[in-house]
């Protein structure tokens, strides 16, 4: 009779056990989560470990989302003001600037897409003044300097940067598309009057200075002397 109940004893202490580390239970101490047959959950949206939930036009939306951009994983944030999402890339490591992956298309006054063609919007984003530019980026973003641009610019190498920030795309001419080695994906955008497919303008903050890359891989600064030209604008932070 003792024989029997300590097996019993013992049965009902490994049932305990197993509960207790059980994985797939909610009470275990080793719990993690549901599973979905592919190692981890997922969702349609991307996954995010530390955002922040969006409201107003971002609702439902958790700031560091990620998404797939030009063969790229790449975080996303919410524009507040017209619910855009952007995505968004780290360049220089540790204490590195913070720079929007795509250009922006916020739809301010004295903005314009190339040809007056929505499409060309949605590929390229809109054209700005310059002193629309400087007010354009969304809070917590600014437009950069010309240092800025070119720190970044010598952080990823001179000699390459006309190639390894250029987006991994047939939309460059003649073929000389980049490798978007750091998930900057510059795009040939032109200016209001045309270039689209060959050069990629973008204003500095800096006078009218602005940032220029051509489809023969070649990247610098021009100083216009006119802040009346339609460019792109990437923000930075």
């Amino acid at each position: 009779m003792r024989l029997y109940l300590l097996i019993f004893l013992a049965a009902l202490v490994s049932c305990s056990d197993f509960e207790r580390l059980n994985p797939l239970d909610p009470k275990a101490d080793n719990y993690v989560g549901s599973s979905n047959g592919s190692g981890g959950s997922s969702s349609s949206g991307g996954s995010s470990s530390s955002g922040s939930q969006g409201t107003g036009l971002c609702a439902g939306f958790t700031d560091g989302t990620t998404t797939e951009h030009y063969g790229r994983l790449k975080l996303q944030f919410c524009d507040a003001r017209d619910g855009t999402r952007y995505v968004y890339v780290t360049i220089g490591g540790i204490g590195g600037k913070i720079w929007m992956a795509e250009n922006l298309n916020y739809n301010a006054s004295d903005s314009e897409c190339y040809d007056n063609q929505d499409a060309n919007c949605t590929v390229y984003g809109r054209l700005y003044y310059q002193e629309t530019a400087k007010t354009a980026c969304p809070t917590g973003w600014h437009l950069p300097t010309k240092d800025e641009w070119n720190t970044l610019i010598t952080t990823v190498g001179e000699s390459t940067a006309g190639v390894t920030l250029k987006a991994k795309t047939d939309l460059w001419q003649h073929g000389n598309n980049g490798t978007d080695d750091h998930g900057f994906a510059a795009l040939p955008g032109g200016y209001y009057g045309g270039y689209v497919g060959r050069h990629g303008y973008w204003w500095t903050a800096t006078d009218t200075w602005y940032t220029i890359m051509d489809a023969a891989h070649n990247i610098g600064e021009r100083n216009s002397g006119s802040s009346s030209s339609l460019l792109s604008v990437r923000c930075v932070r």
